[in-house]
């Protein structure tokens, strides 16, 4: 072999490498929370719109959802149990935003809060609402088939909900901290 050819084929491989080390590199933490964002801002989206069907996109059908105190194993019970009713109701004007993300290669977990400021009872009360999300990314074969016209974040899915509702009134006096005598204080 000459030592042309000897070049030529080490540059060929060398430049092979690099583009598999960049397919490789191309999943990176900042991209998979990109993904995750995207998914959880559409998701917020629907909800907002009351759009079950568009929410249904983006859960895994066996998830499992907590809220109201009740537990739901599947899509089908969360939406029919929990979504349906809420969804009944007027929700008041809010903002979301998402609190944190964290990302591995085949699973993420994300928190966002809601905040809502209404009136209850005629007092004013501003309440917030978390969600926890655990998700999950596809196997890789569904999802090089789902990718041909799905957004980027289709690859993920929603594994698990789980809603905090924390309401407080507004302009309340502070009570002050009193204690029975004799009593300890709880840590």
């Amino acid at each position: 072999m000459s030592r042309y050819r000897v070049c030529a084929t080490i540059f060929v491989l060398l430049f092979s490498l690099t583009l598999v080390s960049q397919v490789r590199e191309k999943e990176t933490a900042e991209t998979r929370q990109e993904k995750v964002r995207d998914l959880l801002e559409k998701f917020n989206q629907a909800y907002q719109q009351k759009n079950v069907e568009a929410l249904a996109q983006f859960v895994a059908a066996d998830m499992t959802g907590f809220a109201g105190g009740k537990t739901f194993s599947n899509w089908e019970e969360y939406r029919d149990n929990f979504l349906y009713p809420t969804f009944s109701r007027n929700l008041p004007p809010s903002t979301w935003e998402v609190e944190k993300i964290m990302t591995v290669p085949e699973m993420a977990w994300a928190y966002t809060k809601t905040s809502y400021k209404s009136r209850r009872q005629g007092q004013a009360v501003e309440a917030d609402l978390y969600q926890v999300f655990v998700l999950q990314k596809l196997a890789s074969a569904s999802a090089a088939k789902s990718k041909s016209a799905a957004p980027p974040s289709a690859d993920w899915k929603i594994v698990l909900v789980d809603y905090s509702f924390h309401a407080e009134p507004l302009n309340q006096p502070a009570q002050p901290n009193v204690q029975p005598q004799g009593s300890q204080p709880h840590p």
